[in-house]
């Protein structure tokens, strides 16, 4: 049996959890939208996942301003496919991105399964306050069609 059902049970706990605080959960996607920013989050299961514990996973941010379109530039160059766009908004990266602290991957196991659920829920809290931070630079950028990378954003907004 793969380990994949320990994903699927962390972010049922973790939209549990944050429900209380507007996020709902779309899939396997939590989504909070709050004023024009629509913040997303969801987890990235490690290919490499098979049936022995733990569970990898990696907490994958976007953020779009639903009041914009979706962008039609990444750094200067025109897309073609707007697919992955509508997946990763006006700015996206990981969780390594706002805290350099965090780990490449996260490890979880049945025995730590809700600590790691109330860890992910504080974590995504304090990343909600830096998309709000840097949410003046990812307008800036997306006024004019581009898309930002989340570090390239935070690191921005903490210059001034």
């Amino acid at each position: 049996m793969s380990v994949k059902y320990l994903g699927n049970e962390l972010w049922e706990g973790v939209a549990a959890r944050l429900q209380r605080h507007g996020y709902k959960k779309k899939g396997a996607v939590l989504v909070r939208q709050s004023g024009t920013l629509e913040e997303r989050f969801h987890i990235e299961g490690s290919r490499w996942n098979s049936g022995v514990e733990p569970y990898l996973f990696r907490l994958g941010i976007s953020m779009r301003l639903i009041d914009l379109s979706l962008p039609v530039r990444i750094e200067g160059v025109l897309l073609t496919d707007h697919t992955e766009v509508k997946k990763w908004g006006h700015s996206s990266g990981r969780q390594r991105c706002v805290d350099p602290d965090a780990p490449e991957w996260f490890a979880v196991t049945k025995e730590g399964l809700d600590q790691m659920i109330m860890s992910l829920t504080e974590q995504i809290t304090r990343v909600s306050d830096v998309l709000r931070e840097c949410e003046p630079i990812v307008r800036e950028v997306a006024i004019q069609g581009e898309y930002i990378p989340l570090w390239r954003a935070i690191e921005r907004s903490r210059q001034f």
